[in-house]
């Protein structure tokens, strides 16, 4: 997640961002806060359609890592696999880069998914399969993939950024000794085209849309994808399935979920075998990022930000439980 001080709704920013892609005075009294997280994203209405407007301080995202994803999004779409489509600025370019004076930051946008997202869809087993599906179906194009110029980072790139986020922010030794034994334990597992390659990273229900006439599913928010072994966005799909649907359904909707992914793609059963050491991974990463995010505090915070602080330093404490060493 960002930085608290980046967490502010800002409309002035905002509307100066957004500008980029809003050609009419009418479309920019449509701006609107739509959340803030790992990102600040607003809406506004453009020909009668919602684009989203995602944007990031140059201290959080890097144009060049926005510009990689965007790359692979475009990709699966030419390939079939439907995803959040990006918009073109008004410049005609897809990434904007914009001198602000809050800064430097990094902005691109999207259209609308159609349909529900399927944390607020009713679940059945034949939904459940072609979530399975899809994801099945996005790992078998990514194993194809070839970006034309810059990739986006893997996770080796990921644990020397949570070491150097640690060193900075953390005097907790288990927080390092952990990182150290699982760096240490991936660096042991095989890795090849059709284990390995970029995923998600956040495939979980509220970023995948049911559009229930055509029945088809469509993926959103890649902004957290990175070159990895395939099982991890299966690991974190099933964990959120998990906590969605309770233990009385989840082995029913595990199965379906398996059955849909490996009628696109195999898994690969050494690595999905070793789901306990990626979930550590996922873990010590989402620890270091928050934190960072808890690095910096203010006299006389406001409210929603002191309640965030302690939601945060609670979600803290339950993830060192995970912690081995």
């Amino acid at each position: 997640m960002l930085k608290f001080k980046h967490l502010f709704d800002n409309p002035a920013l905002a509307e100066m961002i957004c500008r980029n892609w809003i050609s009419t005075e009418d479309e920019a009294k449509t701006v609107k806060l739509f959340r803030i997280s790992s990102n600040a994203i607003y809406t506004f209405q453009k020909d009668g359609k919602k684009i989203f407007c995602r944007f990031s301080n140059t201290e959080e995202k890097n144009a060049d890592q926005t510009f990689a994803e965007i790359e692979y999004i475009k990709y699966l779409n030419l390939k079939g696999l439907k995803t959040a489509e990006p918009v073109l600025s008004s410049n005609g370019r897809l990434i904007e880069t914009l001198n602000t004076p809050w800064g430097e930051y990094v902005a691109c946008s999207f259209g609308e998914a159609e349909g529900v997202r399927l944390d607020k869809a009713e679940l059945t087993d034949d939904v459940v399969f072609k979530y399975g599906k899809k994801l099945g179906e996005m790992h078998r194009y990514s194993a194809d993939y070839k970006p034309c110029g810059i990739f986006r980072k893997d996770y080796t790139q990921i644990l020397t950024w949570i070491e150097e986020t640690l060193n900075k922010h953390d005097d907790n030794a288990k927080a390092i000794s952990e990182l150290g034994d699982v760096r240490s334990k991936l660096g042991e597992l095989p890795r090849n085209e059709r284990n390995f390659g970029l995923i998600h990273y956040d495939y979980e229900l509220d970023n995948v849309f049911f559009d229930s006439g055509s029945e088809t599913l469509k993926i959103i928010d890649f902004d957290d994808s990175m070159y990895m072994w395939y099982v991890t966005d299966i690991e974190q799909a099933l964990d959120n399935l998990r906590e969605e649907a309770g233990a009385g359904c989840f082995e029913s909707y595990k199965a379906k979920f398996i059955a849909g992914y490996e009628s696109e793609y195999k898994i690969d059963r050494e690595i999905y075998e070793n789901r306990a050491l990626i979930f550590r991974f996922i873990n010590i990463y989402g620890y270091s990022r928050i934190k960072r995010a808890l690095s910096e505090s203010w006299v006389n915070e406001p409210k929603w930000m002191s309640e965030l602080r302690i939601y945060l330093q609670k979600a803290l404490e339950k993830k060192t439980d995970f912690f081995k060493l």
